[in-house]
């Protein structure tokens, strides 16, 4: 399994974990996450603390009830990791669950960007 793989995997598991710390370290400290749709969580999160600040409001808006569970990852020839994942929450009694597909970049410090 080469780095990209690995890492991509170890912030999954930290993230699914909810060991926030564990995936701050796998941060880029200028890593930028695009959250795509509107609503109250779409936007571009740009530094480590900002995309750990959209975690935490994932948990927020979600009453603690969001999930992930990463169902496959792959290399593309670009170097690119794609991640292919189901999310989940629920918020006012209403659940959701949805399949997402992530592209990572991960830099030569085995880092997300």
């Amino acid at each position: 399994m080469n780095e990209a793989i690995a890492v991509t995997r170890r912030a999954y598991a930290a993230f699914s974990a909810r060991k926030l710390d564990a995936v701050a370290e796998l941060l880029a400290s200028d890593c930028t996450w695009r959250v795509g749709g509107r609503n109250q969580v779409s936007g571009v999160y740009e530094g480590r603390e900002q995309v750990l600040g959209f975690f935490r409001r994932l948990a927020e808006v979600t009453d603690g009830t969001f999930q992930v569970t990463l169902d496959d990852l792959g290399q593309l020839n670009s170097g690119l990791v794609a991640a292919v994942a189901t999310i989940s929450g629920a918020r006012a009694g209403l659940a959701s669950t949805f399949r997402i597909t992530q592209l990572i970049r991960v830099n030569p410090a085995g880092r997300m960007q």
